[in-house]
């Protein structure tokens, strides 16, 4: 059974392990008590079980309790020996000194700047056990860790960041295809560039680049401006063309061909590795012509240009599986003619993700919410619903308006114990229910004429990204087979 690395240094492990146990049994003597607990059904990894390991403990324990006994001592005389170790115990060293050790490209002084001011002040290891998983999560280190060295009048606290041994560029890959058993399908192949380490500020530079129903290269900058990555600038560009399609009750009647080059620059302020906000500047130019389709729809322009600003925070664990933390994000968009925009108009959207685990269970809560306002009629439908997870059975982009209303219920529970295969997949089952719709009247809006639908999927949590099949239905006979590998940008 041993077919891949992993499972062979998992069995060296165990001998070692095991070796080690019963040299230490070797020495045993009758006055020893040994606590045995039935241990055989927990795997090594399987911490989300770590409770019942714990119940199994105090069952073994109990067991024991006769032998425990002769081991115990009165009251008074654990009073006692408390007041002692209490008196032994040294108040917390005074942090005189911080020197960091940093084998990467980013400057020393961006990683002191994450560090909470300790100089002069006792150690708080609360604090800087914060501030070290501050540090980690630039992403940057494969591990970071502090130690104390005495000093005569306090005690120097030494930060060693140790640079990923991958890296520091990276590479993702993504596919997706749609299926909706009428003949109609759409695919997308994707594949990202992340440079890392660009500067000793922490400069990124990403590439996408994605060919099939959406055809895409886009190119971004992030720059922090200050040591302690609070300010920064993020300039992008993109080109685009983008299959849209046209439905009359639910049959696919045309498509649109959009081509676009968009141009942004955006300015913001992150709040430590949590939340950020920003300001973006845009600029596009396009047009969108009938590829296929009764030309009486025509073509069109879509030049745009306007401000959004945005503020958003996110403490999710990960994107494609999420099992605790939380998302939410606001954005405001004023599209102005006098910047280059085919209409004036205003739009709101929010978005909330929050994922509850309990043991190998998740429940996921997802709302979506848009509004758009001052849009002369007949022009601008900014938001879309369709695919999977919204309104599933439904095809992508299906649904358009110039209102959302979206929500999401997602049950997954993990199937495995241990990961499968040589690459270290985890497999989730799961079920979706969804509700929602778009609108083109405010006054339409309600819970009256919302749509509803559902989903079945499978995900393989793989070394290349999450891997979805997945099954969607919705109201009139509505059905999806979605397939997903990795991410499509």
């Amino acid at each position: 059974e041993l077919d891949s690395a992993v499972s062979v240094t998992s069995q060296m492990l165990t001998i070692l392990i095991q070796a080690q146990t019963q040299d230490e049994l070797a020495l045993l003597e009758e006055d020893d008590v040994l606590i045995e607990p039935q241990l055989e059904r927990f795997g090594s990894q399987q911490f989300e079980r770590s409770l019942e390991a714990v119940e199994q403990g105090r069952l073994a324990a109990l067991s024991a309790s006769d032998r425990i006994r002769t081991l115990s001592v009165s009251s008074a005389r654990y009073a006692e020996f408390r007041e002692r170790v209490t008196n032994r115990q040294q108040p917390a060293p005074v942090i005189r000194h911080v020197q960091v050790t940093n084998d990467s490209k980013l400057a020393p002084r961006l990683i002191e700047r994450r560090l909470e001011d300790p100089i002069g002040k006792p150690l708080d290891v609360s604090a800087l056990e914060a501030d070290i998983a501050d540090i980690y999560g630039f992403d940057t280190f494969e591990s970071v860790d502090y130690r104390l060295e005495a000093l005569p009048d306090g005690a120097s606290l030494d930060i060693s960041a140790r640079e990923k041994s991958w890296g520091p560029n990276f590479v993702r890959f993504g596919v997706n295809i749609e299926e909706d058993f009428s003949g109609t399908n759409d695919y997308n192949i994707a594949a990202r560039l992340t440079m890392t380490e660009l500067n000793r500020l922490g400069g990124e530079l990403r590439f996408d680049a994605q060919l099939g129903s959406t055809t895409r290269l886009f190119g971004e900058w992030f720059q922090p401006l200050d040591y302690a990555g609070r300010w920064f600038v993020n300039p992008s560009a993109e080109v685009s063309q983008i299959v849209t399609p046209v439905y009359e009750d639910g049959n696919r009647v045309a498509e649109f061909r959009t081509r676009e080059a968009l141009v942004q620059m955006a300015v913001g302020r992150q709040f430590g590795n949590r939340a950020e906000m920003r300001l973006t500047l845009s600029r596009g130019y396009g047009d969108s012509q009938i590829a296929t389709g009764d030309p009486v729809f025509g073509q069109s322009n879509v030049n745009s240009a306007g401000v959004l600003a945005s503020v958003g925070y996110d403490t999710i664990d990960a994107i494609a599986i999420p099992r605790s933390g939380t998302v939410w994000n606001a954005g405001f968009l004023d599209s102005r003619e006098s910047l280059g925009a085919e209409v004036d108009f205003r739009a709101t959207v929010a978005t909330v993700l929050k994922p509850q685990t309990w043991g190998r269970n998740t429940l996921l809560h997802w709302w979506d919410f848009g509004r758009t306002v001052d849009a002369p009629a007949n022009s601008v439908r900014p938001f879309a619903l369709g695919g999977l997870f919204s309104l599933s059975g439904y095809a992508r982009q299906e649904l358009n308006g110039r209102h959302l209303g979206m929500a999401r219920m997602l049950y997954y529970r993990r199937m495995t114990d241990a990961t499968i295969g040589p690459f270290g997949s985890t497999l989730y089952l799961g079920a979706s229910i969804e509700a929602g719709n778009v609108w083109e009247n405010s006054d339409d809006i309600g819970f009256d004429n919302m749509l509803t639908a559902g989903s079945v999927f499978l995900v393989l949590d793989t070394f290349a990204g999450p891997l979805y099949l997945a099954y969607g239905e919705a109201e009139g006979s509505r059905s999806s087979v979605y397939l997903f590998l990795g991410q499509t940008f």
